[in-house]
């Protein structure tokens, strides 16, 4: 009996493991150097968080960026009701800029000669940490639920020669 309850105790931790959403930073820094790709479960950072005084989970917001919070949170809610588009495109000589929204997601790319950026922000993780910044104050437990939302998406990719640099939740 013991032994069935271990290896249920077993199952469940490996299904719940397996489930957690995980954050991963994977460097390559050049052709030669090794590649590096640290795992975060979002768990862990949300457990860590546990260690933290309460004070310094909630904090403040700068004037200048609390003016622009309600047109932030009005901006997602126009984002989500406007069809695929892209919203900007900025050509300068070899280098493009586009943003464009597809989906839930607003993609930002950049493009020069031998380096390449790609942004996927999820409009509902915006929105999360829009609605955690109440009262002129960041909750940072709350926001960082709003990473819960990405889903399984690339968030930052940089090449730049022979560096690359990829961020995404998995």
């Amino acid at each position: 009996m013991l032994l069935k309850m271990a290896g249920a105790a077993a199952l469940a931790a490996s299904v719940g493991v397996a489930s957690m959403d995980y954050v991963f930073v994977d460097v390559k820094p050049d052709k030669d150097a090794p590649r590096i790709i640290l795992p975060v479960p979002l768990l862990a950072a949300e457990l860590a968080l546990a260690f933290v005084p309460p004070a310094d989970l909630d904090v403040p917001i700068d004037d200048e960026a609390r003016r622009y919070l309600p047109i932030a949170r009005e901006l997602i809610g126009e984002l989500r009701e406007m069809p695929d588009a892209e919203i900007v495109r900025v050509e300068d000589g070899d280098e493009l800029v586009t943003v464009t929204k597809k989906g839930d997601v607003l993609e930002v790319r950049v493009k020069g000669d031998n380096e390449r950026v790609s942004v996927n922000v999820p409009l509902d993780s915006v929105e999360e940490i829009l609605k955690s910044a109440r009262g002129g104050r960041l909750d940072v437990r709350k926001a960082l639920r709003g990473l819960h939302r990405f889903g399984r998406t690339d968030l930052v990719e940089v090449v730049d020669g022979d560096q690359h640099v990829r961020i995404y939740v998995w």
